[in-house]
C-alpha cells in the first residue's frame, strides 16, 4: 500500500493548517524547515514529489 507523506514550509504555517500539523516530522530542505501535515493541502503548488529510495511505497509531497 502507498503511503504519502504531505510537508509545507515553517514559514506558510498559518491558524488554517495548524491544527492538521504532525509535531516531531519536521524536515530541512536546502536550507528550509518544512513541516508534516495530516492532509492534502487544497489550493497550494506543489515544489517537489519524491519518492524514498528505501521504501518504494512511501512518497513525500512538498508544497510551496
Amino acid at each position: 500500500m502507498e503511503e504519502i507523506q504531505y510537508f509545507i514550509p515553517a514559514t506558510k504555517v498559518n491558524y488554517k493548517v495548524i491544527d492538521f500539523i504532525l509535531e516531531g516530522f519536521d524536515i530541512n530542505i536546502g536550507g528550509y524547515t518544512y513541516r508534516r501535515v495530516t492532509k492534502r493541502m487544497k489550493g497550494r503548488q506543489i515544489l517537489h514529489r519524491l519518492t524514498s529510495t528505501q521504501n518504494e511505497n512511501m512518497k513525500m509531497v512538498i508544497y510551496k
